[in-house]
């Protein structure tokens, strides 16, 4: 267990505590507590009592929840972005959280969470948008899995993952070969709701008909414009 500056932050930017005052920032600092996890540790789990707020440091972090037959990845974290704010509500995490990579996350007790939301109402309202997108990205992946085929949804579920990881939507075939999605063919499965058989097939389509290059576990996007009409979208309607 490590401790960071909030102040010296590298990601401080990306997150919503970049809305507030340096005494607020440091209020943080002294609160919360910096763990590490390594490749495939949990987090927290399902049903288990919170104990505080998560911002992401460092690394990647998948949200999911088993289902009866299989596991169900709902989005993925990146530096800067909390997670885990579902118990500012809730008295039990509704989901898990697992290290997709080495990450370094930082946590505040919810007290100390709730206190700094009281002290900055801009805060509130930032933290509010980020549910609000939250809830649209879930209501749209849900018509995606009900509607779309695999096809659709891979195509969809690649362009999704590189506007995360990227923090971009990559509007063109402009050069992006050295921007690949770096992911285990279960974990896509998973992130789009089918088998990894038909991810490992389709992947192979996709590939052969120069939409992507994959070498090794990565993937690269080459035909942009052909991934989106594949998957129905534009970029107005994207709201990963």
């Amino acid at each position: 267990m490590t401790n960071l500056n909030c102040e010296q932050c590298d990601v401080l930017n990306k997150s919503i505590f970049s809305a507030i005052e340096l005494c607020g920032i440091k209020y943080i600092s002294n609160k919360k507590c910096c763990i590490s996890y390594k490749k495939g540790m949990s987090i927290f789990c399902s049903g288990t009592m919170p104990s505080g707020i998560y911002c992401l440091n460092k690394g990647k972090v998948k949200i999911h929840i088993y289902g009866s037959i299989k596991e169900h990845i709902i989005r993925f974290v990146m530096p800067g972005h909390l997670f885990g704010l579902g118990t500012i509500f809730t008295n039990h995490f509704y989901c898990c959280a697992t290290a997709i990579e080495d990450s370094t996350v930082c946590k505040i007790n919810k007290e100390d969470f709730l206190s700094i939301l009281n002290g900055y109402p801009n805060l509130s309202l930032e933290l509010m948008t980020v549910l609000g997108q939250h809830v649209e990205y879930s209501n749209n992946k849900i018509i995606s899995i009900a509607e779309k085929s695999v096809r659709e949804r891979l195509a969809e579920g690649l362009l999704s993952v590189y506007n995360t990881f990227y923090d971009e939507f990559p509007v063109s075939n402009a050069d992006i070969s050295d921007k690949a999605i770096t992911l285990s063919r279960e974990d896509i499965a998973n992130f789009i709701n089918t088998s990894t058989e038909s991810v490992i097939r389709t992947l192979s389509e996709l590939k052969n008909e120069g939409y992507i290059i994959i070498k090794g576990r990565s993937i690269f996007l080459k035909n942009i414009k052909g991934l989106m009409k594949i998957a129905g979208i534009n970029v107005e309607s994207m709201t990963y």
